[in-house]
């Protein structure tokens, strides 16, 4: 295929930029104008006839050399006999990952990310979702080799911080969260993490005594103080060699609007270029500000 390029859309579409073929156009000639007269007419004007499609009346032609294709386009438009000229389109297979269950995540479908995989992965550059949760299952063979630095947790009596304790037993919350993230993908396996190339820090703030049963409210709880213990330790991380950009997730919910210290914690997060994200529950409430 020749070089490509991006170039600006037409008029009345929603995508700004499309990759079109450099060096390339396609033309319409009115259907009265011969194909010798259609070759010497480009001729004349710079261009050169690569391929008339049969039976379309559409013409493929090769721009002058240093041309751009919005540039070519304007030209071709004042060659006598062209009734339109359009760019030459590339179109690339749709990027679909292998694992089994990714035909049960409609999520992905509603956040249009077979589209955005189609341009990134993320595997381009360094990303750590740092999942701040029930602790993440590190034995899983979906996020084994997705865990990096040290798994943390944060009291949430005190807040205190410390190293490598294991999730909350009987709540594998923060392991679903994380396969949702950054779960292998591509692999023939399981489920399609969003970033297949993203890796994943553990920050526990549940505790088990505070999780005896699966998940389910009101017996699994934790406290502001912990949650924002985790986000002020996991902040200057971003950044780094080992973690490159950090976003920090915040599956978790409470009723009104949260703390003076949490949302400092977050405040600080942001404006050090920290991207969270926070749920926005689970029953169907519209939460978002106007």
């Amino acid at each position: 295929m020749p070089a490509r390029s991006r170039a600006g859309a037409r008029a009345g579409t929603a995508q700004s930029q499309r990759e079109v073929v450099s060096g390339q156009a396609l033309v319409k000639f009115n259907s009265n104008i011969s194909s010798d007269t259609r070759k010497s007419r480009l001729n004349a004007a710079g261009f050169e006839l690569v391929k008339e499609i049969s039976n379309l009346g559409w013409t493929l032609v090769n721009l002058p050399a240093g041309v751009s294709v919005s540039a070519g386009l304007g030209l071709l438009k004042l060659v006598e006999g062209i009734e339109a000229a359009e760019p030459n389109n590339v179109y690339r297979p749709k990027r679909t990952p292998n694992d089994p269950g990714v035909s049960s995540q409609y999520a992905l479908q509603n956040m249009r990310a077979y589209k955005a995989w189609d341009y990134e992965t993320g595997t381009s550059s360094r990303v750590t979702v740092a999942v701040i949760d029930t602790g993440i299952d590190a034995s899983h063979p979906e996020i084994s080799g997705k865990l990096i630095g040290t798994s943390r947790f944060f009291d949430p009596v005190n807040g205190a911080p410390s190293n490598n304790q294991p999730p909350t037993a009987a709540c594998n919350h923060a392991t679903r969260v994380a396969g949702i993230a950054a779960a292998e993908s591509d692999n023939s396996a399981g489920l399609a993490g969003i970033t297949w190339g993203g890796k994943l820090l553990s920050l526990k703030v549940f505790s088990d005594s505070d999780c005896s049963a699966d998940c389910i409210e009101p017996t699994c709880g934790t406290s502001e103080s912990s949650i924002a213990s985790a986000i002020a330790d996991v902040t200057p991380l971003h950044n780094t060699a080992t973690y490159g950009k950090i976003v920090i997730n915040l599956s978790l919910g409470s009723q009104g609007d949260c703390s003076s210290p949490l949302q400092a914690s977050i405040t600080n997060a942001t404006t050090s270029g920290v991207m969270v994200v926070a749920a926005g529950g689970n029953s169907a409430a519209s939460l978002l500000d106007s």
